[in-house]
């Protein structure tokens, strides 16, 4: 409670969207990459996208392993929302951000998708 009332809620609350947003920009101008987001207002914390050529669990599995980035893969306790989004059965990769996370570390991420496209590009159909 200390933390929060030092740094303030609505201090923390654009923290997260600036994080949020920065990912969405840097993740939007790779090929190959889909975003699946809400509206931009309601997207908070959270952005899920699938890397064309690779599952999400291969594409969770080679950032984790590769990049040591720890992200989600699979259909996140919400099948009807990827049944209406055609993300089912196999789901998504979700990044998370917090307060805690750094600009840095978004880049990182934004860097090593776009490594990875790179590399599986010919996987496209």
């Amino acid at each position: 409670m200390e933390y929060v009332r030092e740094r303030t809620v609505d201090s923390i609350h654009r923290r997260i969207e600036d994080l949020t947003r920065r990912a969405v920009e840097g993740l939007s101008g790779i090929d190959g990459i889909t975003l699946f987001l809400p509206d931009p207002a309601l997207h908070h914390g959270i952005v899920s996208f699938n890397l064309a050529g690779l599952s999400p669990r291969e594409t969770a599995s080679l950032l984790d392993r590769t990049f040591n980035i720890k992200v989600r893969d699979g259909i996140h306790c919400a099948p009807d929302a990827h049944r209406a989004a055609g993300t089912f059965p196999q789901g998504t990769v979700r990044a998370s951000f917090g307060d805690f996370n750094t600009g840095e570390e978004v880049d990182c991420l934004c860097r090593a998708v776009e490594e990875l496209a790179r590399s599986f590009s010919a996987l496209r159909p």
